[in-house]
């Protein structure tokens, strides 16, 4: 019996109940084949699709089992197995292994991941996934992309952004071209179940992370070219609205299955982090460093550590080597990330936090003593670990004039001196060559704006490359050319010691405010003294930095600018304290423009300090970058359009 699309104007209802532009109920879970190094099941309404992940493992020459995805550069392949059960449709009949249909959709798949995944990182490698239909009730392709997302996700994979699909439909008919002078201007539907797509024009897209940049577009019936335009915008909302919705619905059912999904992830990286750790050998490096008094090492188990704030920080774990004497230390480790830089890099940022340490011992900086530290190859792999304002920011006045008193040579990060004297700068960042799998070191840098040039440049050669920026390339291309064209004053040495995360969180107090010890200097980098000598990140106010995009001094700023002034005598750096101009800049370097609302604040924000000016208009702004820049060969996305707008909620008078 024919759909009958008659009545989707008049009672807003299809009929399984739901209105135009509602999804069907979604349910995913990851993890759910232990043998797999990723794995996925999800429910989109009554498609049920289970995907596992194999790799990246070594290449096999020749192999193009279902789809491949792929390049002749020596890239990884990404191939795509896709098998439908015979009872996952109306009638019980089992694809066969040259079903043209089945065989369009695994080079699709394959296509999409091999465009968004980080395939350089895993030379002459294969990427392999398995796709399993249980059951088929419409949007097929759609379930398959998800649920390989989520597969790709929980084996840690690095990838531009996550994939998203969903299907559009109209109620247009496809044999008539009167249609719409008949009827009316044609309804789009959301997630078209199979009776739905058995009966009316639909198409299948994909888009990368909340952006609204498409990577699949596929469209299998015939449509009337005036429908095109609708479909597409109310699929592209639609992938918006697949993990949104659960957050916004307000359904405490979806956000505990959620909730729970994330729980499930992260106790998993905790007990794969936990599986390397040699807790007898770390009692062991502990009582050799204190001299044989013996110690118990506790290293909470993933579900007691996932909610343990004093266990699990931002980026990593903490465990506790208690001795007999009563001394207690701190075992710090990396939890693992996919998207963690390679091992050399790695090593060295380890290497740097440890020598900040070594090298703020010999300051009045209050900081933890170090005992230890290794690489992550080393074996042992053990590292040792109102009145009250004014108070705690005198301290940061005596912090501010203290450090000063330690120049250094270079801009760049600290490392331990290979002639054993105090810790010198070395290289500021790294990039990766894929060819050699080495890392390529930048710095140490002479002057301030050395440093950036070089930082913006790296970020621009990853945008061509697709490893950042993939919502929005040409609107961040745009960005960066406008801050090499405005950079702060260039400075020469000395530099000075900065802590790059300067949260409250960093900062370990007593019940007086008195400051105890500052810690997490693993970023830490010797900078200018414009940079080095901002108000800490806890001083600002946040409201006014990143929503309402100003810069002007918190009055916790302006009570340690103050105190610099009038009791420290140190009128240079009071001056230092009360502006943001390289904090400025430094954010606007590291937001993605995934998040439009961010990007616009922090880029409008530094523009007017940068140039002196008390308004912002982002379309204004964009407009005079094209015409000033061009687009550096990177082709415009609709995204922009978004951009804009949000830009001209962001300006102020």
């Amino acid at each position: 019996m024919p759909l009958d699309t008659s009545t989707y104007s008049l009672a807003l209802l299809r009929l399984d109940g739901r209105r135009w532009n509602e999804l069907r109920r979604i349910n995913a879970q990851i993890s759910t084949q232990a043998a797999a190094d990723g794995s996925s099941y999800l429910e989109m309404g009554n498609t049920k699709v289970i995907c596992t992940v194999s790799g990246p493992s070594e290449g096999r020459k020749g192999a193009t089992a279902g789809g491949a995805g792929g390049s002749t550069s020596g890239d990884a392949v990404v191939e795509v197995e896709l098998s439908v059960a015979g009872f996952a449709g109306v009638e019980r009949k089992r694809a066969g292994r040259g079903d043209k249909r089945i065989s369009e959709m695994q080079t699709t798949i394959a296509s999409a991941f091999t465009q968004t995944l980080f395939t350089h990182l895993y030379p002459h490698s294969t990427i392999s996934l398995s796709l399993h239909v249980l059951s088929s009730d419409g949007s097929l392709l759609a379930a398959c992309l998800n649920a390989c997302t989520l597969a790709l996700v929980d084996a840690g994979i690095p990838m531009s952004d996550y994939i998203v699909a969903c299907t559009a439909g109209s109620t247009s008919s496809s044999s008539s071209s009167t249609a719409t002078t008949d009827e009316g201007t044609p309804d789009p539907l959301l997630d078209l179940n199979l009776v739905e797509e058995g009966e009316l024009p639909f198409l299948t897209v994909a888009t990368v992370g909340a952006g609204e940049k498409v990577v699949v577009c596929v469209l299998e019936t015939r449509v009337l070219l005036s429908s095109v335009e609708g479909m597409l915008a109310v699929g592209v909302d639609g992938c918006k609205q697949d993990i949104e919705a659960i957050y916004t619905s307000g359904d405490a059912a979806a956000l505990r299955d959620l909730n729970s999904l994330r729980r499930t992830a992260g106790e998993k990286v905790i007990s794969s982090l936990l599986k390397t750790i040699n807790s007898d050998a770390l009692g062991a490096r502990a009582e050799t460093l204190r001299d044989g008094i013996k110690c118990t090492v506790y290293l909470p188990s993933a579900d007691q550590a996932y909610f343990n704030s004093d266990v699990l920080g931002g980026c990593n774990y903490h465990g506790s080597l208690v001795f007999e004497d009563g001394k207690t230390w701190l075992a710090r480790f990396r939890l693992p990330n996919h998207n963690e830089p390679p091992l050399q890099e790695r090593n060295s940022d380890r290497r740097s936090e440890f020598a900040t340490y070594c090298f703020l011992a010999r300051t009045a900086v209050p900081v933890p003593e170090v005992y230890d530290c290794a690489d992550d190859d080393d074996p042992l792999n053990l590292v040792g670990a109102g009145k009250q304002k004014e108070n705690f920011s005198r301290q940061l006045a005596d912090i501010f004039a203290d450090l000063e008193q330690h120049p250094l040579n270079g801009l760049g990060r600290l490392q331990l001196s290979s002639t054993g004297g105090l810790p010198e700068a070395g290289p500021a960042f790294f990039d990766y060559d894929s060819s050699s799998g080495n890392v390529i070191p930048f710095g140490p840098f002479s002057h301030s704006n050395a440093y950036y040039t070089a930082l913006i440049q790296q970020k621009i050669q990853l945008l061509r490359t697709g490893e950042m920026g993939s919502s929005a390339p040409l609107d961040l291309y745009l960005v960066y050319k406008s801050l090499l064209d405005a950079l702060p004053p260039n400075e020469p040495g000395p530099f000075f010691l900065r802590h790059v995360d300067s949260r409250d969180a960093n900062f370990l107090v007593d019940g007086d405010y008195t400051i105890t010890g500052i810690i997490d200097w693993e970023l830490a980098i010797s900078t200018s003294k414009s940079s080095a000598f901002q108000s800490p990140l806890l001083l600002y106010d946040l409201g006014d930095l990143y929503h309402q995009a100003l810069s002007t001094p918190s009055e916790d700023e302006k009570r340690l600018s103050s105190i610099l002034r009038e009791e420290k005598g140190a009128v240079e750096l009071s001056a230092l304290a009360a502006h943001k101009l390289h904090f400025r800049v430094e954010q606007v370097i590291e937001t993605d423009p995934w998040d439009r609302h961010t990007l616009v604040s922090l880029f409008g924000g530094w523009w007017k300090v940068a140039r002196g000016v008390e308004t912002f208009e982002w379309e204004t702004w964009y407009q005079w970058a094209r015409d000033r820049y061009g687009d550096g060969g990177f082709a415009a996305s609709i995204s922009q359009g978004q951009a804009r707008q949000d830009g001209q909620r962001l300006s102020d008078g």
